[in-house]
């Protein structure tokens, strides 16, 4: 898995990682292990209107 995230989220993520004495890796594992999701699989703190709806593409 790769991600890119704004380096102060980054530091952050790091810094707890290193508190908790474990490695990023893991931390990013526990994270979403403990993650609640809907029967969808959704995370239950982002609400569905979240997401932007789909853009018409304009063909050619």
């Amino acid at each position: 898995m790769q991600a890119r995230v704004a380096p102060d989220r980054r530091e952050k993520a790091n810094r707890a990682a290193d508190a908790a004495g474990i490695t990023l890796a893991e931390y990013l594992e526990l994270l979403i292990d403990r993650d609640p999701v809907d029967a969808d699989g959704c995370p239950l703190w982002l609400p569905r209107n979240h997401f932007q709806e789909e853009l018409p593409l304009k063909t050619a």
